[in-house]
Formats: C-alpha cells, sequence, structure tokens
C-alpha cells in the first residue's frame, strides 16, 4: 500500500508480497479492507512505538516532538499507509472509523500539551485546547502531504513558524 497507493493493494499484489499464499491472506482476514485496516493499524502502532511521548507533556514538548516526527517519519512507509487510508476512508465508512481512532489519540495528545502551556499563559485567555489539538494534527498532515508532493518544502521551518506564532511573546 505504501508503494502502489489503496487501490493497487490487491489481495494478490499483498500475499505476492508478503511471499505467502493468497489463501494465506483470505484465511486470516474477512476481506481485502480489513486486511488494510490491519496494516494501517500495524503503522500507526509503529509510529507510536517509535517514540512513545509521555502522556502529558508541555507545548514546548509537543513542539519538539511535532519537529521530531516530521524529520524522522514525514517520508516513512508507515505516513504513506496513513495517508493512503485517509484518502479512501471518506468512502468506507468502517475504515473512516479505524483512521479515526488514530486521529482522536494524536489530537487527545495535542489537547493535552495545549492546556498544559495554557496553563502556564503560552496562549491567550480562552484558548481552546481541543481546537487547537485538532489544528495542530491537521497542520501536521497539510504539511506531511505537501512534502510528499513537492519533496523540496521545507516543512519543518514552516512548522516552526505556525507553531511559534501559535503562542503569546511571554512563551
Amino acid at each position: 500500500m505504501a508503494e502502489r497507493g489503496w487501490a493497487a493493494a490487491t489481495s494478490r499484489a499483498i500475499a505476492d508480497h508478503a511471499g505467502v499464499n493468497l489463501a494465506l491472506i483470505n484465511y486470516h482476514f474477512r476481506s481485502k479492507d480489513q486486511l488494510l485496516i490491519a496494516a494501517l493499524d500495524r503503522a500507526m502502532l509503529e509510529l507510536s512505538d517509535a517514540e512513545a511521548p509521555p502522556p502529558r507533556v508541555a507545548w514546548a514538548g509537543l513542539r519538539k516532538l511535532a519537529l521530531e516526527f516530521i524529520d524522522v517519519h514525514g517520508e516513512s512507509p508507515q505516513i504513506r499507509v496513513l495517508f493512503e487510508a485517509t484518502l479512501h476512508a471518506g468512502r468506507d465508512p468502517e475504515l473512516a472509523a479505524a483512521v479515526r481512532v488514530h486521529l482522536d489519540a494524536f489530537r487527545h495528545f495535542a489537547a493535552h500539551a495545549v492546556e498544559s502551556a495554557a496553563k502556564q499563559g503560552a496562549f491567550a485567555p480562552g484558548t481552546d485546547p481541543k481546537s487547537l489539538g485538532v489544528a495542530v494534527a491537521a497542520l501536521l498532515d497539510g504539511l506531511i502531504l505537501h512534502r510528499m508532493i513537492d519533496p523540496q518544502t521545507d516543512i519543518a521551518a514552516a512548522l516552526r513558524t505556525a507553531l511559534d506564532a501559535w503562542t503569546t511573546p511571554s512563551a
């Protein structure tokens, strides 16, 4: 899926790539979609295991993790799997639910970082941590997508600029 895209990831192509019999895939997974959802889950597990952050992290920590994530994983096969799944989630409610689980986990993580920073005066009074967590997740997705399309895009600089602009000067 990471190499050829969601549509080209046929059960036969996956079996050939894995060096297994097609019947083995059909035995373990109800459908190609179930196999691809399992691939998404595995990719997200690999990404989250790469650097498991503490459950509560300050804004500076989130900023650092986001920059490191972009540096290390911005062009990884796992990210390509996530983007392929995300693109097709609009057409498949079961896939959308699987993508949403991973998206919600990251949004929750980002909201905790925003909430912690807000208590330290890093944001304007009344900043909604949950909404800013959604914005951070969308910003990362968008920047990674831009680099996938144009490898010359300096997404680390764009991310630093955006994250810095969101905080108050005293932060």
